[in-house]
């Protein structure tokens, strides 16, 4: 009887502290792209429009009489494709974005650009058993 190969790979998981401002300007970058992917990455479903709830969910009531909540802080996360689209997104944004909306998009390629690169760096993702 042969013995099955069985691989075990892992894929990275981006977390990103980032804020709800900087999706806001991915979003709007995504509603007006010319590729279907990334506009289909800001709408319902998306993967920009489901960080958008996250963030928004943990944003601070406006009620003056809230429901106490604890909620910790999620980060909102990403795959390597997910982040690579955003990067895609920003390729136009001085186009679409204003200069504070663009300065956050600027550092948030930045950082994105150098967690990849570090991704890439990293061996031993699959092991084989």
């Amino acid at each position: 009887m042969n013995k099955m190969r069985i691989r075990i790979v892992g894929e990275p998981r981006f977390y990103l502290g980032t804020d709800l401002a900087t999706v806001r300007a991915l979003l709007k970058l995504s509603k007006s792209h010319y590729d279907s992917t990334c506009r289909a990455a800001g709408e319902v479903g998306g993967f920009l429009y489901g960080w958008m709830n996250l963030l928004e969910a943990q944003q601070p009531s406006k009620d003056p009489d809230p429901e106490p909540m604890t909620l910790a802080h999620i980060d909102p996360s990403g795959t390597f494709r997910e982040l690579d689209l955003t990067l895609k997104l920003t390729e136009g944004a001085r186009l679409v974005l204003c200069t504070d909306e663009l300065a956050l998009i600027r550092h948030y390629e930045y950082d994105v650009r150098a967690a990849l690169k570090r991704a890439n760096e990293i061996t031993g993702w699959e092991v084989q058993l």
